[in-house]
């Protein structure tokens, strides 16, 4: 079933009004703007804000578990990365020194607590709203990675990629 009514058929109060989700002002639906409190017909569509989050409990859950910190701070792609990059260097770094590769193994164990603590502190910044202080932001995890991937490189190629 098809209704074929054209928009003058449609039946119509003659009263056409939007209530201001700011002030609770009806306003006639040709105005855009709030006649009362200036809030414009689209702030009703808006979502609300998220609750702020405590910033020390994500610092906590950062150094529990890297990356948790930042799962709580609502930048879960920034938790996985920096839970990634610091438990590659962690884990790799103990698999290099175990395999006789120690300084290169160490570089990375160090790589992995500092990207594992640095993310910490960042989840505290990111749930204090302090974006400009954030640390580890893409492009800089993205140059961890690249150093990690050289640093094992250089250890396979040391060992004759006995590693």
């Amino acid at each position: 079933m098809q209704l074929d009514l054209a928009l003058s058929d449609v039946p119509r109060s003659g009263r056409e009004v939007w209530t201001c989700s700011v002030c609770e002002n009806t306003n006639p639906l040709t105005e855009s703007l709030c006649s009362v409190c200036g809030a414009s017909i689209f702030d009703a569509f808006k979502e609300p804000p998220p609750e702020p989050r405590d910033p020390r409990r994500a610092l906590i859950r950062g150094l529990v578990v890297p990356g948790l910190g930042h799962f709580y701070a609502r930048q879960a792609l920034l938790g996985v990365s920096v839970a990634a990059l610091a438990l590659i260097g962690v884990v790799l770094g103990i698999v290099l020194i175990q395999h006789g590769v120690k300084l290169a193994g160490l570089g990375l164990v160090l790589l992995g607590v500092a990207v594992w603590l640095t993310g910490a502190l960042d989840a505290y910044r990111w749930a204090r709203q302090e974006p400009d202080e954030i640390l580890l932001r893409p492009r800089v995890l993205t140059a961890i990675m690249a150093v990690v991937l050289i640093v094992l490189i250089a250890a396979a190629m040391s060992t004759g990629g006995a590693a």
